[in-house]
């Protein structure tokens, strides 16, 4: 689906997101940003990750815990997660959600340009062990941006917690009417206007 959409759209597409325009893939959408080449550079517009099977060999399907990784100014580098406590709780849906980065040199650099948004994480914020890391994912990695934090991709599904009562906790786990996948596009709103 990847190789289709660069193909038919890759140039607009790229354009778009050097604008500085919002962009999200959940799930099978962070898939194709990921090897269509937009994340985790749209610059270089090439595939140096991947997303692979789950360690365990099976679709997973529940809810996790998120680590929002917050290194500057106690800010997500990301548009799309402002405002968003150091840990949170999305479902996830997928058979195909361990990224895998080309190397250390591109973790490193992930790491480095605060690029990761989301990691995987125990109730507590500790490193997670299976069930809790759904997926193997290198470094616990559930969701990545570009350097600018306009592209956003990751596998959890914040479309699916939009109000408080769709989490099986309902109101105790986000403390209000609406839940993190809420703000999540509320944050994209609020940075176009």
């Amino acid at each position: 689906m990847a190789n289709e959409v660069k193909n038919k759209l890759g140039n607009r597409i790229k354009k778009f997101a050097l604008s500085g325009r919002p962009i999200i893939g959940i799930c099978n959408g962070f898939q194709v940003l990921v090897k269509m080449g937009l994340l985790p550079d749209p610059e270089l517009f090439e595939q140096v990750s991947t997303l692979s099977y789950n360690d365990s060999d099976k679709f997973e399907c529940r809810w996790v815990y998120l680590k929002t990784e917050k290194k500057i100014k106690n800010e997500s580098n990301c548009v799309w997660t402002k405002n968003l406590p150091d840990i949170i709780s999305l479902p996830i849906a997928h058979g195909e959600g361990k990224f895998i980065p080309d190397g250390r040199k591109l973790l490193d650099s992930l790491n480095k340009n605060n690029q990761i948004v989301f990691r995987y994480c125990s109730k507590h914020g500790g490193k997670p062990e299976y069930p809790l890391d759904p997926n193997g994912s290198v470094d616990q990695i559930a969701g990545i941006c570009n350097t600018a934090g306009n592209v956003f991709g990751l596998m959890p599904h914040p479309e699916r917690y939009i109000f408080a009562l769709q989490h099986p906790a309902r109101k105790s786990f986000c403390g209000g009417v609406y839940g993190w996948g809420k703000v999540i596009f509320q944050n994209a709103v609020d940075f176009v206007k």
